[in-house]
């Protein structure tokens, strides 16, 4: 892959990435794509204590990945400036970062018969629902980057110094998605498109959250990393994981995958997408949740996720329909589960492993 140096070395202006990526930065001027833009916005106020934010223990496992080295705290907080969608079907978005727990999330809202999707994993639904189809092709979109940001692909490395990448999926193909079946989505894309939450205003989020430096970890010695935007494009887009709109600006030395980078650009960059996240979404909106916290006296998984469900059904009790909020319907659902990377069968059994005693 390229050296972390050379893909963290900011370009000095407009003239500076022409000379590497002339397409690149034409794709606005030609019409076919238009650059990102970006709102200031003052971050919501937080009780500290009351509404949805008492499920998330402050001095917890998971307290860490909400705090910035030195205490600090995010210069502004930019939101994409774009109107909120009418009549979208999802309602639900479930934005924690890969590797925190949102498939046990998924798990359970595809138990109350919700139709949901989470990376290639979409269940209630058939496969040819117009948002499944729509959230497969935009799943499809980020191949080009896992070759580039992954695999070090040269050929790829080419394209992208030559604008021959789609900066973004096809806006039809996004709203496909948004306005199907499909009330929830989660995992992969969803963190990468700081939009979803500025289209969806009235989404009800669940943040599931980790220790930023477990998260790294995880993230380098159990999978491929994670795409990021380089460090000197933070200041331009939402957050670290706007990874279409740093590619946009950017080209290719706007994204990096964390595994090529110091640990410590990984991590600041995970907090500063869920800050970024508490920042913009009402108090009444968001759960965020540590499935590594201890939620009973024997301090097990069983204990702690029992407690997310209940916590999660009376969260969405508003929106959700009679059958959601009676016992969970276990397999078969009907859909596609495709659930990526490992897993322990037994992982709720037992002491929880990463519980504070």
């Amino acid at each position: 892959p390229p050296k972390p140096t050379d893909r963290e070395t900011a370009p000095k202006g407009d003239e500076e990435v022409s000379k590497h990526h002339p397409k690149h930065i034409n794709w606005a001027l030609e019409g076919k794509y238009d650059n990102p833009v970006f709102r200031e916005v003052e971050a919501v106020t937080r009780q500290a204590s009351g509404g949805w934010d008492d499920g998330f223990i402050e001095d917890g496992n998971c307290s860490g990945a909400l705090k910035l080295p030195g205490g600090k705290e995010l210069d502004k907080v930019l939101m994409p400036d774009t109107n909120p969608l009418s009549a979208s079907s999802v309602w639900l978005l479930n934005v924690g970062a890969g590797t925190t727990g949102t498939r046990s999330v998924q798990r359970e809202i595809c138990k109350r018969m919700l139709n949901s999707t989470h990376w290639h994993w979409h269940c209630n639904l058939p496969e040819d629902d117009k948002s499944v189809v729509a959230m497969e092709k935009w799943i499809d979109w980020l191949q080009p980057f896992y070759r580039i940001y992954t695999d070090g692909k040269a050929d790829w490395i080419n394209k992208g110094n030559r604008g021959e990448i789609k900066p973004r999926p096809n806006h039809k193909l996004m709203m496909d998605a948004l306005h199907g079946g499909l009330v929830s989505l989660g995992d992969t894309p969803v963190a990468f498109f700081p939009e979803l939450v500025s289209w969806l205003p009235d989404a009800y989020v669940i943040l599931t959250l980790r220790d930023a430096e477990k998260w790294w970890k995880s993230r380098v010695e159990h999978h491929a990393g994670d795409l990021m935007c380089a460090e000197h494009m933070w200041p331009k887009v939402a957050h670290p994981f706007s990874i279409a709109d740093c590619f946009q600006l950017g080209g290719v030395p706007g994204l990096i995958n964390i595994k090529n980078v110091e640990r410590r650009v990984g991590v600041e960059g995970y907090i500063r997408y869920n800050k970024w996240i508490v920042s913009v979404v009402p108090p009444n909106k968001l759960f965020r949740f540590c499935p590594w916290d201890c939620r009973d006296k024997h301090c097990t998984q069983d204990g702690s996720s029992a407690y997310f469900v209940k916590k999660m059904l009376e969260f969405i009790a508003e929106k959700c329909p009679p059958p959601c909020r009676g016992p969970p319907n276990n397999y078969p659902w009907t859909g596609t589960f495709k659930p990526q990377g490992g897993g322990n069968k037994n992982r709720n059994k037992g002491p929880h492993p990463r519980a504070k005693r």
